[in-house]
């Protein structure tokens, strides 16, 4: 069979993510088969599967032992973590470098009634609950795609899911990534459906949804601001609501557990990022790429960094702002573009954030499955959104391969390759411009009159 010019024609794109998850699923296995049979000294042992969940165990026994006034405590919270560790894992050695408690204190309020439980039952029940998150979230954004496309499209989502590199993090360390990414998933999929009926209700929604990402404040933030462009304000009523309504939960439980959070988080954020041994590599940020690029992985980070950083943060931020200000002014015009500019603040939020390890880059499952509405409605896949896919793969495959190259470099390439790919997202906002003219538009309509 040929089209016109003589030529076979293309075959769909999704035949080749069906052999690339495929193969990745057959590479994990391989790879889960080869660390069975390594000698005893070098496999993966208990304490290091499911080891972060230990931080919120711990803040759970402090709540229901009556001290959630120590959450906030990093050597309090670690020593509980030391001793649940040498409890559940008496053959391990206790690593010495352990995460403190770093949410809010009514995200602690669920897991006191968990921390009853032996650890080993602790994390079963923690499992199930992910297993639901990911049901949840693939249910979304299957829904996200267009309601008549095939199984065979639809399939891809689970599939592609489930065989990241971020996907086998999160399940190994047992973090809230799958939490994040069903919030943010439901989120975003009430946004586009309040942008494809104009609902006021479903707008509210979406915001009282995303809210609930408050137990990571910063990504909370993000999040709302991105959703509250396409569908006004309703988006950020909904999502204070959320917000106000966790703390007051927080605070009526723990009394002061607001201020403590406000004021002693920081600084022991600001601890855990200066001591040695940090893993910068695993982070996907600018500021990790700055890190490892211009001072290395220990001590606090200097002024030439910190200075650097911002600048950058403020060009990602006027590429955002530009992209916001187009989907404001062609807001009823077109549903695909609400669907571009919500990929692109999804890319962008791991760069601009100065903590994002690298498993949360599960969320960006949302922001490739927006992009991948627009290829499966067309008859054919433009060019250049066909550079913009093989980016995501590459980006994806990258991602196995980060950790011991970056340390050895001393190059962030995940952090490029995701700044790559967010600059493409943005570029795909602006459909009637190039690079060039998208590079002289990043200020504000305004000034350039007044320039005039």
């Amino acid at each position: 069979m040929v089209d016109t010019l003589g030529m076979p024609p293309r075959r769909p794109f999704r035949y080749t993510l069906w052999k690339l998850g495929i193969g990745v699923m057959l590479f994990v296995i391989v790879a889960a088969a080869t660390h069975a049979v390594l000698p005893v000294d070098k496999q993966l042992h208990g304490g290091d599967i499911g080891k972060d969940l230990m931080p919120s165990y711990a803040a759970g026994r402090l709540v229901a032992e009556g001290r959630g006034h120590q959450l906030f405590n990093a050597y309090e919270v670690t020593r509980i973590v030391r001793q649940t560790w040498a409890d559940a894992y008496p053959a391990d050695t206790v690593p010495t470098l352990l995460a403190p408690w770093l949410n809010p204190a009514f995200y602690a309020l669920p897991f006191a009634p968990l921390s009853r439980l032996g650890y080993g039952n602790a994390q079963l029940v923690w499992l199930t609950a992910n297993l639901l998150f990911i049901g949840v979230s693939c249910a979304a954004l299957m829904r996200l795609l267009p309601p008549a496309m095939l199984w065979s499209v639809k399939g891809l989502v689970p599939l592609l899911v489930v065989c990241s590199f971020p996907f086998v993090q999160a399940m190994c360390y047992q973090q809230n990534t799958f939490l994040s990414l069903a919030i943010l998933s439901t989120g975003t999929l009430l946004a586009m459906r309040s942008v494809a009926t104009g609902s006021p209700r479903l707008a509210f929604a979406a915001g009282v949804v995303v809210g609930l990402l408050a137990f990571k404040p910063q990504l909370a933030v993000v999040a709302t601001i991105a959703i509250a462009v396409s569908v006004g304000y309703r988006a950020v009523v909904g999502a204070a609501l959320s917000v106000v309504t966790l703390f007051a939960m927080g605070e009526w439980a723990i009394p002061g557990s607001t201020a403590a959070f406000a004021f002693q988080m920081p600084v022991v954020v600001a601890t855990l990022l200066e001591r040695a041994g940090f893993p910068w590599s695993s982070h996907v940020t600018l500021l990790s790429f700055w890190r490892l690029l211009l001072q290395g992985p220990t001590g606090a980070t200097s002024t030439p960094v910190n200075g650097v950083w911002t600048a950058s943060i403020g060009v990602v931020g006027l590429m955002l702002y530009r992209a916001a200000w187009t989907v404001r002014r062609h807001r009823h015009d077109d549903p695909a573009i609400h669907r571009r500019w919500l990929a692109a603040a999804v890319c962008a939020t791991p760069l601009v954030m100065p903590y994002f390890m690298g498993y949360d880059l599960l969320l960006l499952a949302v922001a490739g499955t927006l992009f991948a509405v627009d290829g499966l409605t067309t008859s054919e896949m433009s060019r250049s959104d066909r550079r913009t896919a093989w980016l995501w793969v590459a980006f994806s495959l990258w991602l196995l391969f980060q950790p011991p190259f970056a340390m050895g470099w001393r190059v962030n390439v995940n952090v490029v390759l995701l700044a790559t790919v967010t600059f493409a997202m943005v570029r795909r906002v602006h459909t009637n411009l190039s690079i060039a003219t998208l590079s002289t538009r990043l200020i504000h309509p305004v000034i350039l009159r007044q320039a005039a």
